[in-house]
């Protein structure tokens, strides 16, 4: 039996994992079950409205999304400054555009796609 579960990752983003529950046939043995996860990277690009940097950096993440096989969210520092947490501003805002893998800084400006490759490839 396969389902999915959603679980709250840093900064608010829903990270899909999967439960993969395998029970054995009931030809009288015991009912046990084993329990497997597997969570899919999560890439986030913190942004900026107006930005055509973050633009082009969020085609190509939406580019490498389809081949790689990782959500793709955006979040834009502004927006979420107005809204009263100055937090990814403070931190982020003079490198945007900012991208985060599982949550994490990975590069900026631009998108390090041998890196990219790399650590998605060793998760």
């Amino acid at each position: 039996m396969l389902g999915d579960q959603l679980v709250d990752g840093q900064l608010g983003a829903g990270i899909t994992c999967k439960l993969l529950v395998v029970v054995p046939r009931t030809h009288g043995s015991t009912l046990t079950a084993t329990l497997a996860q597997v969570s899919r990277a999560h890439v986030e690009l913190l942004t900026r409205a107006g930005c055509t940097i973050c633009q082009q950096v969020y085609g190509r993440l939406t580019e490498l999304a389809a081949e790689l096989d990782f959500e793709l969210s955006a979040i834009d520092v502004d927006a979420v400054a107005a809204a009263g947490d100055n937090a990814l501003r403070a931190e982020f805002g003079d490198r945007l555009p900012v991208v985060l893998l599982d949550g994490r800084e990975h590069s900026y400006w631009d998108v390090d796609v041998a890196r990219l490759r790399a650590d998605l490839s060793a998760r």
